[in-house]
């Protein structure tokens, strides 16, 4: 008995992060869930980076409540991050996110986000 021969074909590939430090920084920031929310409803903010080490976030603007993460650390891993606001916010706000190398010093690269509670 003998058997058809079927045609196939083989990918192979290799995966190098080698050249990304060359890569300029990129940062985002947004909420979910989506701008606009209703006053005081759970909000959660969720920021994005990509050859950035540390990031702060603050309300700007005179926001009330006033906010500020101090500088914080972002995972290589995962490359951002999320912060939770459980109670929300009593009115609209302005977000910035600033980014740090890993010695803490500032990249010239500042992300900005709106949430607005209507």
């Amino acid at each position: 008995m003998s058997l058809p021969i079927v045609g196939g074909f083989a990918l192979l590939a290799s995966y190098s992060t080698e050249g990304d430090a060359a890569l300029p920084p990129f940062a985002a920031m947004t909420s979910s869930p989506a701008s606009p929310v209703a006053p005081n409803a759970p909000v959660t903010l969720v920021w994005n980076t990509f050859n950035v080490a540390k990031v702060r976030i603050t309300i700007i603007g005179g926001g009330s409540p006033p906010f500020d993460t101090g500088i914080i650390a972002v995972d290589p891993g995962v490359n951002g991050g999320t912060y939770a606001f459980p109670g929300g916010f009593p009115s609209t706000q302005v977000f910035a996110l600033y980014t740090y190398d890993q010695g803490g010093n500032p990249l010239p690269l500042t992300a900005g986000y709106v949430l607005v509670v209507t």
